[in-house]
C-alpha cells in the first residue's frame, strides 16, 4: 500500500515538472539594478504585442455563486502602425455568442448591450477584456522594481505598477507583475487594492512551445475573497498568419467572424 502510495505520488510530481516545462536557460535570480530594471519594463513594453495572432480557447469557471460555466471562443490580434487591435468572440454552452472589438488598449466597440470593460466573457468568469487590453501597461506607466522570482520553473522579475486613469476597476490601486526574464510574457499579476490588499491573482499554470514562440498552455484566475476560480486553455495558436485590416471593422465583426473561429 506504502509502496503504491509514493508511486501516485511520483508520477503526479513527474507530469507536473513536464507541463510547466522548466526551460529557464538564465537562472539568473540576481537584483537588477535601478537601470537594469527600468531598460528590462522598458524592453518589455516594445515586445508586448508584437505582431498578428490567433488564439483558440477555452474557458471554465468554478463558483458556488454563479455556479460552473464553460465557454469557447476565438482571440484574434492585429497590429498596424503601431496601433493594436483585438477581437474577440465567445460562445457559452448555452449557444450565447458574444463579439468584442478592442483597441488600443480601450474598448473600441463591443456588441453586447450596457457592456463594461470588466464585465466577464461568460457568466461566473473571472476572464475580462481588461485581462487582455492590461489598460494599465503604457510608456508613461508608474512602476516599481521589487526583484526576481521564479514561476513555473522561470526566472520573472516584479514590478509593481500603479493602475491610475486605466480601466482596471475602481478597487484595483496597483497591479504587481511578473515578467518572464527570456520570452517578455508575464507568468503572474497580482491586483492589488488600498494599502496593497490583495484583491485576484492571475497566474499561468503551464508552458509549451512552438517553433520560436513559448506561450501560455493554461492560466488561471483567482478570486482573492471568495476563492472562486476561472481556468482559460489556449487549446490551438497561430502566429504564422497575416490579418487583413478588414476584419478589425465594426461593420465587419458585426456580420461575420473572423477567420480562425473555433
Amino acid at each position: 500500500m506504502k509502496k503504491s502510495f509514493w508511486q501516485v505520488i511520483f508520477w503526479v510530481c513527474f507530469f507536473l515538472k513536464v507541463e510547466c516545462a522548466p526551460t529557464d536557460s538564465n537562472g539568473d535570480m540576481r537584483f537588477l539594478s535601478d537601470g537594469e530594471a527600468g531598460m528590462f519594463f522598458e524592453k518589455f513594453l516594445q515586445n508586448r504585442g508584437g505582431g498578428d495572432f490567433i488564439f483558440c480557447i477555452k474557458i471554465e469557471t468554478s463558483s458556488k455563486q454563479h455556479g460552473c460555466f464553460r465557454g469557447e471562443g476565438v482571440i484574434l490580434h492585429h497590429r498596424t502602425g503601431g496601433n493594436s487591435s483585438y477581437y474577440v468572440e465567445i460562445t457559452d454552452e448555452a449557444g450565447n455568442r458574444r463579439k468584442f472589438l478592442l483597441k488600443n488598449g480601450a474598448i473600441g466597440t463591443n456588441f453586447v448591450k450596457n457592456f463594461n470593460s470588466d464585465e466577464p466573457f461568460i457568466p461566473g468568469s473571472l476572464y475580462t477584456p481588461n485581462d487582455l487590453l492590461l489598460p494599465f501597461l503604457n510608456k508613461n506607466c508608474r512602476f516599481k522594481y521589487c526583484g526576481p522570482k521564479k514561476i513555473c520553473g522561470r526566472t520573472t522579475q516584479q514590478f509593481i505598477i500603479a493602475t491610475e486613469n486605466s480601466s482596471a476597476g475602481p478597487t484595483v490601486k496597483f497591479a504587481k507583475v511578473s515578467i518572464d526574464s527570456a520570452f517578455w510574457q508575464i507568468l503572474e499579476i497580482d491586483y492589488l487594492g488600498d494599502g496593497q490588499k490583495f484583491l485576484s491573482r492571475q497566474r499561468v499554470l503551464s508552458l509549451r512551445k512552438r517553433g520560436d514562440h513559448w506561450l501560455p498552455k493554461a492560466l488561471e484566475f483567482l478570486d482573492g475573497r471568495t476563492r472562486e476560480r476561472t481556468k482559460v486553455i489556449i487549446v490551438d495558436f497561430d502566429f504564422e498568419t497575416k490579418l487583413q485590416d478588414e476584419f478589425f471593422k465594426p461593420d465587419f465583426c458585426l456580420k461575420n467572424s473572423p477567420p480562425g473561429e473555433h
